[in-house]
């Protein structure tokens, strides 16, 4: 039996809000993707490093750590930060390495400590650490940050020496390398190091982060947050199906008048 014109209307009514709750709730953009924040790159004149040697003693002889501070250009999450290096020298065994950011004090050294993420040795490949923070701490616009690169020995016997070479030149004064380690932490007067950070502008609330205590100590995984464009993907999907139920009731029942 043909269905009337007004009949048939409102089926397409129903199913034109069946379709804009799937667009509204579920086919949203997911969050929008990390963009480059602040870049430092091309330079290419001398080298500095992170180093850590142990002794056969399991003593350590030497440890360096060497990082940048930037200012943070749009407030968002920190996802990641890339960073070129010159050269690697892995000991046996290698050192996992770590990344910690801080928060700079007045004179660009760390402060307090904002995010941290392991980076396993056997990542440490093709001349560039790329950094994804599983635990993306929040940065805001205007406020001077500084990441350190450090090598982490926990449980890993000696004698062994690993080394990150990093190439230097001269940087804007926000954009300093930074020296701590078994060294008086104290920023470069005249260079930085090459890097860049990513962030995330469209959430700025990451979750908290706890200190990283003395220089290697590894942190537990708080875990990754539950991903906002599933619980929608999932609400949409309820609503869709809901929506071509409706609609298939309506058409049997109009089919039998």
């Amino acid at each position: 039996m043909d269905v009337p014109v007004k009949k048939k209307s409102f089926l397409l009514a129903l199913l034109g809000a069946t379709v804009a709750a799937g667009l509204t709730f579920g086919f949203s953009p997911a969050m929008a993707v990390p963009a480059v924040d602040q870049i430092q790159s091309g330079l290419t004149g001398s080298t500095v490093q992170s180093e850590h040697s142990i002794d056969g003693n399991a003593t350590t002889i030497s440890a360096a750590e060497t990082g940048n501070s930037f200012t943070a250009g749009v407030t968002g999450l920190l996802t990641s930060i890339v960073v070129p290096y010159s050269s690697y020298s892995s000991g046996f065994p290698a050192f996992d390495a770590a990344a910690l950011v801080y928060t700079a004090d007045g004179s660009g050294l760390p402060s307090t400590p904002v995010a941290f993420q392991s980076i396993p040795a056997s990542s440490i490949t093709g001349g560039t650490l790329t950094i994804n923070f599983t635990t993306p701490a929040t940065v805001t616009a205007g406020t001077r940050y500084v990441f350190i690169i450090a090598f982490d020995p926990t449980g890993v016997p000696g004698p062994t020496s690993n080394t990150l070479f990093f190439r230097a030149g001269p940087a804007p004064a926000d954009k300093r390398a930074v020296y701590t380690g078994m060294l008086t932490p104290y920023v470069d007067g005249a260079n930085g190091i090459n890097f860049t950070t990513y962030v995330d502008a469209s959430s700025s609330s990451g979750p908290g982060v706890p200190a990283p205590g003395p220089s290697y100590e590894k942190l537990a995984d708080t875990g990754a947050n539950e991903s906002v464009t599933s619980i929608w993907f999932g609400v949409s999907a309820g609503l869709l199906a809901g929506g071509v139920l409706a609609l298939v009731t309506v058409r049997r029942r109009l089919a039998r008048k």
